[in-house]
Protein backbone atom coordinates (compact mmCIF):
# COMPACT_ATOMS: atom_id res chain seq x y z
CA UNK A 1 0.00 0.00 0.00
CA UNK A 2 1.16 3.41 -1.01
CA UNK A 3 3.50 4.70 2.32
CA UNK A 4 1.77 3.75 5.30
CA UNK A 5 -1.63 5.44 3.21
CA UNK A 6 0.35 8.81 3.06
CA UNK A 7 0.72 11.25 0.18
CA UNK A 8 2.83 13.94 0.94
CA UNK A 9 2.66 16.40 -1.48
CA UNK A 10 4.30 19.85 -2.27
CA UNK A 11 2.91 22.34 -3.94
CA UNK A 12 3.96 24.60 -6.51
CA UNK A 13 4.90 27.21 -4.07
CA UNK A 14 6.71 24.96 -1.80
CA UNK A 15 5.06 24.75 1.20
CA UNK A 16 4.33 21.05 2.68
CA UNK A 17 1.00 19.83 3.19
CA UNK A 18 0.37 16.38 3.69
CA UNK A 19 -2.97 14.05 2.83
CA UNK A 20 -3.55 11.07 3.77
CA UNK A 21 -5.12 8.19 1.30
CA UNK A 22 -7.60 8.09 4.35
CA UNK A 23 -8.65 11.53 3.41
CA UNK A 24 -8.80 11.06 0.19
CA UNK A 25 -11.07 8.02 0.04
CA UNK A 26 -12.83 10.12 2.80
CA UNK A 27 -13.79 12.88 0.47
CA UNK A 28 -14.46 10.51 -2.08
CA UNK A 29 -16.68 8.99 -0.26
CA UNK A 30 -18.86 11.98 0.78
CA UNK A 31 -18.91 13.01 -3.10
CA UNK A 32 -20.50 9.88 -4.29
CA UNK A 33 -18.28 6.53 -4.24
CA UNK A 34 -20.44 4.27 -2.51
CA UNK A 35 -18.71 0.91 -2.88
CA UNK A 36 -15.32 -0.86 -3.30
CA UNK A 37 -14.67 -1.04 -6.51
CA UNK A 38 -16.17 3.17 -6.75
CA UNK A 39 -13.50 3.72 -4.42
CA UNK A 40 -10.46 2.04 -5.68
CA UNK A 41 -11.40 3.57 -9.12
CA UNK A 42 -11.18 7.04 -7.56
CA UNK A 43 -8.05 6.66 -6.27
CA UNK A 44 -6.57 4.79 -8.79
CA UNK A 45 -6.01 1.51 -6.09
CA UNK A 46 -6.10 -2.23 -6.14
CA UNK A 47 -9.80 -3.27 -4.43
CA UNK A 48 -7.70 -5.08 -2.11
CA UNK A 49 -6.42 -1.86 -1.09
CA UNK A 50 -9.77 -0.20 -1.01
CA UNK A 51 -11.29 -3.34 1.25
CA UNK A 52 -8.26 -2.54 3.29
CA UNK A 53 -8.24 0.73 3.72
CA UNK A 54 -12.40 0.68 4.18
CA UNK A 55 -11.74 -1.55 7.19
CA UNK A 56 -8.99 0.56 8.67
CA UNK A 57 -11.60 3.74 8.07
CA UNK A 58 -14.75 1.26 9.89
CA UNK A 59 -12.05 0.56 12.90
CA UNK A 60 -11.37 4.33 13.89
CA UNK A 61 -15.22 5.11 13.48
CA UNK A 62 -15.46 7.32 10.12
CA UNK A 63 -17.31 5.01 7.70
CA UNK A 64 -19.98 2.15 8.31
CA UNK A 65 -21.95 -0.26 5.41
CA UNK A 66 -25.48 0.16 5.10
CA UNK A 67 -27.71 -1.51 3.04
CA UNK A 68 -29.83 0.23 0.54
CA UNK A 69 -32.36 -1.05 -2.03
CA UNK A 70 -35.30 -3.38 -1.46
CA UNK A 71 -36.01 -7.27 -1.85
CA UNK A 72 -33.66 -9.09 -4.62
CA UNK A 73 -32.01 -5.55 -5.32
CA UNK A 74 -30.46 -4.97 -2.06
CA UNK A 75 -26.97 -3.79 -1.96
CA UNK A 76 -24.28 -2.95 0.48
CA UNK A 77 -22.76 0.71 0.51
CA UNK A 78 -20.11 2.79 2.37
CA UNK A 79 -21.56 5.65 3.92
CA UNK A 80 -19.64 8.21 6.35
CA UNK A 81 -19.99 8.41 10.17
CA UNK A 82 -20.02 12.48 11.47
CA UNK A 83 -16.83 12.11 12.37
CA UNK A 84 -15.98 10.86 8.89
CA UNK A 85 -18.26 13.57 7.21
CA UNK A 86 -16.10 16.61 9.96
CA UNK A 87 -12.71 15.50 8.73
CA UNK A 88 -13.86 15.03 4.71
CA UNK A 89 -15.04 18.82 4.94
CA UNK A 90 -11.55 19.53 5.95
CA UNK A 91 -10.25 17.77 3.48
CA UNK A 92 -12.14 19.13 0.95
CA UNK A 93 -11.40 22.75 1.95
CA UNK A 94 -7.23 21.45 1.66
CA UNK A 95 -7.99 19.40 -2.01
CA UNK A 96 -9.70 22.75 -3.19
CA UNK A 97 -6.93 25.33 -1.78
CA UNK A 98 -4.46 22.73 -3.65
CA UNK A 99 -6.22 23.03 -6.95
CA UNK A 100 -6.53 26.39 -6.64
CA UNK A 101 -2.86 26.94 -5.99
CA UNK A 102 -2.38 24.54 -9.18
CA UNK A 103 -4.53 26.70 -11.06
CA UNK A 104 -3.47 29.65 -10.41
CA UNK A 105 0.10 28.88 -11.15
CA UNK A 106 -0.50 27.28 -14.19
CA UNK A 107 -1.83 30.02 -15.36
CA UNK A 108 0.60 32.48 -14.30
CA UNK A 109 2.81 30.68 -16.66
CA UNK A 110 4.81 28.64 -14.93
CA UNK A 111 4.81 25.90 -17.03
CA UNK A 112 8.33 24.66 -15.33
CA UNK A 113 6.62 23.50 -12.61
CA UNK A 114 3.75 21.24 -14.68
CA UNK A 115 6.34 18.12 -14.82
CA UNK A 116 7.24 18.15 -11.21
CA UNK A 117 3.15 18.93 -10.24
CA UNK A 118 2.28 15.82 -12.20
CA UNK A 119 5.11 13.59 -10.65
CA UNK A 120 4.68 15.06 -6.90
CA UNK A 121 0.92 14.33 -7.08
CA UNK A 122 -0.18 11.90 -9.51
CA UNK A 123 -1.94 9.98 -7.07
CA UNK A 124 -4.17 12.87 -6.04
CA UNK A 125 -4.71 14.32 -9.50
CA UNK A 126 -7.58 11.49 -10.53
CA UNK A 127 -9.44 12.56 -7.25
CA UNK A 128 -9.34 16.53 -7.97
CA UNK A 129 -10.31 15.68 -11.58
CA UNK A 130 -13.10 13.24 -10.78
CA UNK A 131 -14.67 16.43 -8.26
CA UNK A 132 -14.11 18.92 -10.64
CA UNK A 133 -11.27 20.71 -8.37
CA UNK A 134 -8.58 20.86 -11.76
CA UNK A 135 -10.42 20.59 -15.46
CA UNK A 136 -8.43 18.21 -17.51
CA UNK A 137 -8.21 20.30 -20.65
CA UNK A 138 -7.04 23.38 -19.02
CA UNK A 139 -3.81 21.28 -17.78
CA UNK A 140 -3.66 19.55 -21.02
CA UNK A 141 -3.78 22.75 -22.84
CA UNK A 142 -1.26 24.18 -20.71
CA UNK A 143 1.18 21.29 -21.60
CA UNK A 144 0.54 21.59 -24.61
CA UNK A 145 0.37 17.18 -25.31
Amino acid sequence: MRAQYKLLLYNILGCETMISLEDAALVAIAQGAETVDELAEVLRISRKDAENLLHKLSLEGLVKTEERGWWIFKRKVIVLTEKGFDRAVKALEQLKSLAETIRRELEAGRREHVESVFAQWSHILPLMMWLNLLDLAFLLSLIHI
